[in-house]
């Protein structure tokens, strides 16, 4: 790497080797494809158009995220995300909460007590949120970042993927998924 890469934008380093975990943790949670997952299969046409959304040049673009997070390591997370909007909103505002508890110096209370406004949350979905934060705050969000196809992918565009690099992913998805 050239020394003046080496200076470059810390916290974006920090990002990629925080995406990285999230992605490796959201790959494990995700099942291995057996042939009762025929009728879930990825719609990757609709991920391709939805990819051909944003922006040709990301201006927040980090060619380091790229080479440093394999296409291959987030086709999981894309393999299993939801095009299914209804649950946008409550899941974006979800997401919010524990985004700022990761700020936080008591971060599960804090989901705790903000997850209470939230209407349309169920006591039991309620008390997993709680788990999953008291368990690890970063997974838990990565989990719920995977969950939405329009939020995975505003996810990555933001924290500098490329739309070339988002269509790679597909095209490795829609690879696998016709793969023996």
């Amino acid at each position: 790497m050239h020394r003046h890469c080496l200076k470059r934008r810390p916290s974006t380093m920090i990002a990629a080797e925080m995406l990285r975990g999230l992605v490796a943790v959201s790959c494990l949670l995700v099942p291995c494809r057996s042939s009762a997952d025929e009728e879930n299969r990825q719609c990757w046409d609709c991920l391709e158009r939805l990819a051909m959304d944003f922006p040709e040049k990301n201006p927040q673009e980090d060619p380091i995220l790229e080479e440093g997070l394999s296409v291959a390591s987030v086709v999981g997370a894309f393999e299993k995300c939801s095009l299914d909007d209804s649950e946008s909103p409550r899941l974006r505002r979800i997401i919010g909460v524990f985004n700022d508890a990761l700020l936080q110096k008591d971060g599960v209370a804090y989901v705790r007590e903000h997850l209470k406004p939230i209407p349309n949350l169920s006591n039991e979905d309620r008390a997993k949120l709680v788990d999953g934060a008291r368990q690890d705050l970063s997974t838990t969000l990565g989990f719920l970042t995977n969950r939405n196809c329009h939020i995975l992918f505003q996810f990555q565009f933001d924290t500098g993927a490329s739309r070339t690099w988002l269509l790679h992913v597909i095209q490795a998805g829609r690879a696998m998924q016709m793969a023996p």
